[in-house]
């Protein structure tokens, strides 16, 4: 199902215009969720059986919005689930081959955490490096694209501990991490701001949150959501790789070619990839600042983008027998253009050395670098290990 409730603050700002031109989103289908994930539960006496208990209802709740858990053969979308609890030490109650369907999870873990251990400890370092081996245990050529996240629910953080070094090391090397600080006695800020260093960014939630459920899967909807090697995703700030993602991927090309011959190099690139588009002043800074840093663009910058002449209106680039947006709203022309002529039915940017601005030009008679397109892998367009591994 489409999770409705939760959008993002970029969403909301940069992708609204109206409800024919936006620049597309992640895709927000639960029931096409294709990711690994360990829950890891603090199972301390400071939990109590009833907080267990509370959490074995949520993690259950955030998967029964038609996600599909275990594997299916007949559907690659779909997500698998272990389970690690942890108080002195950790253990490893469900590698992710466990849980074959929603029923098998209802059926196990309110089991698995239904009593809290016989000590005070909670080494979260220790939960995390059981959720660490269950993801390497789980590691199968199929699924080596999808994404991994760990879920984290605790009632106490141990400062003293490495499990800081631990997440970031996660961290880098591309998990996400969800983390519930579960606060039954209110006014623990050192769990929450403990936590907040354990999260990835915008991911660290409290059990007071009436969100709860959404805002966790909101997480796994934006982990789900990524580019393939070699393209960037669109995002809201360029300097700031962790900021709110979009659904499109871009890359600049640092070798020159006329607009036609770009534009079928873009669709060769990758599945229904295509020449840039820019529809609004956002994505156009966001793809300038992209070429800046790109090997094979120098000042002035100029470069391909998407914009063709069709029947008589300004449109944008998309893969053959698609429908292709006429330009409205935000317009990047520069003074004295479009030229009104038969022989400049394609668009490019000029730069002037801080900017660049739009110019029509012939598509065969003049070589310039290129910016091409494509959506991002998520529940909206799963993208196959043959389509990744061939970047």
């Amino acid at each position: 199902m489409k999770l409705n409730t939760v959008i993002t603050v970029f969403l909301v700002e940069v992708y609204v215009i109206s409800s024919e031109y936006i620049t597309r989103p992640c895709g927000q289908d639960l029931s096409n969720l294709w990711l690994d994930v360990v829950a890891v539960v603090d199972n301390s006496q400071g939990m109590t059986n009833d907080g267990l208990t509370a959490i074995a209802a949520n993690i259950a709740s955030v998967f029964s919005d038609g996600t599909k858990i275990g594997t299916n053969s007949n559907d690659p979308r779909t997500t698998r689930l272990g389970l690690v609890t942890y108080s002195s030490n950790a253990t490893k109650n469900a590698y992710l081959d466990k849980f074959q369907s929603i029923d098998d999870l209802y059926d196990n873990i309110f089991t698995d955490l239904a009593t809290v251990s016989q000590t005070d400890d909670s080494n979260l370092e220790t939960g995390l490096e059981a959720a660490e081996e269950i993801l390497e245990a789980g590691k199968n050529e199929k699924r080596k694209f999808y994404k991994k996240l760990i879920l984290i629910y605790a009632s106490t953080f141990n400062r003293n501990g490495e499990a800081i070094s631990i997440a970031n090391r996660l961290k880098s090397a591309g998990t996400k991490l969800v983390t519930v600080a579960y606060d039954q006695g209110g006014g623990d800020e050192q769990l929450a701001d403990g936590l907040a260093q354990i999260s990835s960014p915008r991911f660290n939630f409290t059990n007071n949150n009436q969100a709860l459920i959404g805002n966790i899967q909101m997480a796994m909807l934006e982990a789900n959501c990524f580019c393939a090697p070699t393209w960037t995703q669109y995002r809201q700030y360029y300097s700031d790789s962790t900021s709110p993602p979009g659904g499109v991927c871009i890359q600049p090309v640092g070798l020159t070619a006329v607009w036609r011959a770009a534009r079928i190099s873009c669709a060769n690139r990758f599945k229904n990839s295509y020449l840039a588009d820019e529809f609004t002043q956002h994505k156009h800074d966001f793809i300038f600042d992209s070429i800046k840093n790109t090997r094979g663009f120098q000042v002035p910058y100029s470069y391909h983008i998407g914009l063709t002449l069709s029947n008589g209106s300004w449109s944008w680039d998309r893969p053959n027998g698609w429908e292709q947006p006429v330009v409205q709203h935000w317009f990047g022309w520069d003074s004295g253009f479009p030229i009104s002529t038969s022989s400049r039915t394609s668009g490019a940017n000029f730069g002037n050395g801080s900017d660049a601005e739009w110019q029509n030009i012939g598509a065969m008679n003049i070589g310039l670098n290129y910016v091409c397109e494509t959506a991002t892998c998520d529940t909206d367009n799963y993208c196959s290990t043959d389509q990744l591994d061939e970047i």
